[in-house]
């Protein structure tokens, strides 16, 4: 439920965010979409342009004068020709870097930050690009005053020049199989796994699913089989603790339910 906003004139064009690379076009959404997770991943498809060093695809953080504070961030073309994901807070820095740039390349990107485990990656296409293993900042250090695509919290870096397909952020760590898995499907097709989950209650029901179903709803029928009349259950879920959750009354009657987008 994270809505985000188009600045300046970045776009969305065949259901893809098209930024130009030039000043005031970017993605501005709510802050603090990562810390408040234990561990974090970070995924984008993306066709990169040529980009200055330190355009950023994401830059999550505050701003102290004209530099970022308090941040994590991913650069495809960081100095010294590399690509660079980094996590600089009170709590320390964590830096990964890769030594080539993803100028005029289109990939699928993941980045993991696992504090915790110490523990960060960068995955390109479903494989393994990078990998740190260090002291971590934690996620509840970086701040929650700004989310910007394709935007810097620092004034002196330029701004991103990229078509992203599709940005997704997840409350935990994907496994490599689950990257693999995205990788293969590609943008617009959840492979994680979606099961529907009822709860009764002595006068009520509870449906849930997972919060990365985004869009998918729930439908009731009294049969099963090629005759089944669904219909769409009445009312709306709601999010909380990464889980969609809907209530309904409960009745004598044997009733199925399913997930539909």
């Amino acid at each position: 439920m994270a809505h985000g906003m188009l600045v300046g004139n970045a776009t969305i064009t065949n259901n893809a965010l098209m930024l130009p690379g030039t000043s005031g076009n970017y993605v501005n959404l709510p802050g603090g979409l990562v810390c408040g997770s234990g561990a974090a991943t970070i995924e984008f498809w993306a066709a990169f342009a040529t980009n200055g060093d330190w355009a950023p695809v994401f830059d999550f953080g505050n701003i102290s004068g004209s530099d970022g504070q308090n941040y994590l961030a991913f650069s495809p073309h960081a100095s010294a020709n590399s690509v660079e994901l980094q996590s600089t807070t009170t709590d320390g820095t964590l830096t990964i870097t890769s030594p080539e740039t993803f100028d005029n390349l289109s990939l699928h990107v993941v980045c993991i930050i696992d504090p915790a485990n110490g523990y960060g990656t960068i995955y390109t296409n479903g494989v393994l690009l990078c990998a740190a293993t260090n002291t971590t900042p934690l996620l509840n250090s970086i701040s929650a005053a700004w989310s910007f695509i394709g935007r810097s919290l620092f004034a002196a870096d330029p701004w991103l020049n990229a078509t992203i397909d599709e940005f997704r952020i997840y409350d935990g760590r994907l496994t490599p199989a689950e990257i693999a898995a995205n990788n293969q499907f590609g943008p617009g097709a959840t492979s994680l796994p979606i099961s529907l989950a009822v709860a009764a209650g002595v006068s009520n029901i509870t449906l849930s699913w997972p919060s990365y179903a985004v869009g998918y709803a729930a439908e009731s029928s009294p049969t099963l089989g090629a005759s089944a009349l669904w219909s769409s259950v009445s009312g709306s879920p709601t999010l909380a603790s990464n889980q969609w959750r809907q209530t309904l009354p409960a009745t004598n009657k044997a009733t199925f339910f399913r997930l539909m987008r």
